[in-house]
């Protein structure tokens, strides 16, 4: 088990260990449960670079900045070789086969409406 304290947000625990600064602006864009995405994300690009990156953005831009490096942290980690382009690349194709899919479905459908005979209900009209 580890002996990391949970309460403690993330960023204060890899940067300041147990303490937590109370003065800490970062904590609430790094919650506890994605602690291991945090550390992730500085096994890749260093703690000394995210802390550059979250003081370089405007407060305003911060929230979405944490999400992109969290996320990527976690997509390296499950794709070491390809990362987010791999991620980028597989989800692309799905889209592209779904489009296919929809496109083939929507041609079924005109050739259905085209077949089909007028019932009883339209005649009398």
């Amino acid at each position: 088990m580890n002996n990391r304290n949970v309460n403690v947000c993330p960023w204060c625990n890899y940067h300041y260990g147990e303490n937590h600064d109370a003065n800490c602006i970062y904590g609430r864009y790094f919650p506890p449960e994605r602690a291991t995405d945090l550390e992730n994300a500085c096994r890749l690009f260093g703690f000394s670079n995210l802390l550059r990156l979250m003081h370089s953005v405007r407060p305003n831009e911060r929230e979405a900045t944490a999400n992109s490096i969290l996320r990527e942290g976690s997509v390296w980690t499950n794709d070491p070789v390809q990362g987010v382009l791999g991620k980028e690349f597989t989800l692309t194709s799905q889209i592209e086969s779904f489009e296919r899919e929809l496109e083939s479905t929507n041609k079924l459908l005109n050739i259905i409406e085209v077949k089909e005979p007028p019932s009883s209900s339209n005649l009398m009209k």
